[in-house]
């Protein structure tokens, strides 16, 4: 079409700006249009992003004569979310605020903001298309902000499944370049490497922080005043610990509990704040349920712990430490093991034999498809304590050995090659399902658990243990 004219309009507030008949002379973007659902899909889409980016605006949209969607705008970015995704996923939604402004090596002070929303590990997704990003509340789409986000959920979730994560990534514009793409959906930051770290610290340390804990609940207490320093059960007051740490009265009382029944008194001494912060409650175990589930008692109920994730959790831990400062514990064997290897199994060996090195193996050829097994990790053998072992011969060791191997060579691009090997021998590491375990065994597992960073699920992101509180066993007995 021809422009008849070019002029300013002034737009009061109230101003409805109406586009009909698009591509109506275009017959050849016509064609190319999908089904009527379809497109008013993409812009129902399009519209939400920007409500998500623009809380403080009210956004409305109208299909075939009825209201769609329409935003608040009240300013708050969880109304907008409740609006997008539903009142049950915006609580599990957790609160992404972290900004940074380091001065350069050059004198020059650059500032990288980001806040938002992302969801705790219970709320996920089977692809990607929940994963929202903004750079100065332009909604874009950048591959390494996506990769930033999945990775600072790495072990948190199960394989194959993704987080629901609304980000704005705040930087002075010259800082980002916007014209990459026609649409302006793709940018290229000029320092990618600290925006990509600057996303992924904050949303872990939210997901550290933040990751859900069982409670104690509050019950009716009985009629007059508690003892001097107590408290009853359930009563909201709380007991200063050593070093300033505030402790439920609940988790106190497991603590004198266990350490009665355990007689194995531990002293306690002031420790860094961040140390000292609970990430489970004091649990008590009780017994074991089909060879598989300890059962413990916490301050807020019940606990069946999953003994093979939570020790695969405990293991994944102390690798990695131990990675990190170069003294993974390695155990010689008293006689070097054979292993007749397939094709399939000396190539991922190959391919993975650094890693493995690196995580206490020693394997080399012997000649044709034979290989010698000198050395594994000490934790192969060893559990949680002295008395924890997998109970297996060097048989069995061998057989661990190839079943790392071949889960090694199957094709899945989710982990590095180093922390896909990890978790293989972690999870081969750790107590199998269907193990007796004494109480010695299970204490110490559950109190190695609670020294986790992330406890509550292991490495391939399934969960350890489940809770049932103390109000849902007495509805259950309907004692209330």
């Amino acid at each position: 079409g021809a422009i008849v004219g070019r002029e300013g309009k002034g737009c009061p507030q109230g101003t409805v700006v109406t586009v009909e008949n698009l591509f109506y002379n275009v017959p050849a973007r016509r064609k190319f249009l999908r089904r009527e659902s379809t497109e008013a899909g993409h812009i129902s889409q399009l519209v939400s992003r920007y409500a998500l980016a623009y809380p403080e605006l009210r956004f409305s949209l109208l299909s075939d004569g009825r209201l769609a969607f329409q935003s608040t705008g009240s300013g708050q970015l969880y109304d907008v979310l409740v609006k997008v995704y539903g009142l049950e996923a915006a609580q599990q939604m957790l609160a992404v605020e972290s900004g940074s402004g380091e001065p350069r090596a050059e004198g020059v002070k650059t500032a990288i903001r980001v806040y938002g929303y992302v969801s705790s590990p219970s709320l996920h997704r089977s692809n990607r298309r929940y994963l929202t990003f903004f750079v100065n509340r332009r909604w874009v789409q950048d591959r390494s902000l996506s990769f930033a986000a999945s990775e600072a959920y790495h072990t948190l979730l199960p394989t194959g499944r993704y987080p629901i994560v609304v980000l704005n990534v705040d930087l002075d514009p010259a800082e980002v370049d916007v014209n990459v793409h026609p649409t302006k959906r793709e940018v290229r930051f000029r320092r990618g490497n600290e925006v990509f770290a600057a996303v992924q610290k904050a949303v872990r340390r939210v997901l550290t922080e933040s990751s859900p804990l069982p409670t104690v609940t509050s019950h009716p207490h009985p009629v007059g005043p508690p003892a001097e320093g107590l408290s009853f059960w359930g009563q909201p007051r709380r007991l200063t610990g050593v070093g300033g740490e505030r402790r439920p009265l609940g988790q106190l009382a497991m603590e004198v509990q266990r350490t009665a029944e355990d007689a194995l008194a531990t002293t306690v001494t002031p420790q860094p704040d961040s140390l000292l912060r609970p990430r489970l409650p004091m649990l008590r175990v009780l017994g074991q349920l089909g060879q598989t589930y300890i059962i413990a008692e916490g301050p807020g109920g019940m606990y069946l712990i999953d003994q093979h994730t939570a020790h695969e959790r405990v293991l994944y831990e102390r690798f990695a430490a131990e990675r990190a400062h170069k003294a993974v514990a390695s155990q010689q064997l008293l006689t070097p093991l054979p292993l007749e290897l397939t094709p399939r199994q000396q190539a991922a060996m190959a391919e993975h034999l650094e890693a493995l090195t690196e995580l206490g193996f020693e394997i080399e050829p012997f000649g044709g498809e034979t290989y010698l097994l000198r050395a594994v990790p000490a934790a192969l053998e060893r559990g949680p304590s002295t008395t924890l072992r997998r109970g297996s011969g060097q048989g069995d060791i061998g057989q661990a050995v190839i079943e790392i191997l071949d889960e090694l060579a199957e094709e899945d691009g989710g982990e590095t090659r180093e922390e896909k090997t990890l978790i293989s021998v972690v999870c081969h590491s750790a107590v199998r399902a269907g193990r007796t375990l004494s109480m010695e065994e299970m204490r110490d597992l559950v109190r190695q658990l609670e020294e986790t960073s992330l406890p509550h699920t292991c490495p391939h992101g399934r969960p350890t243990m489940i809770h049932l509180s103390a109000e849902q066993l007495a509805r259950e007995f309907r004692r209330r």
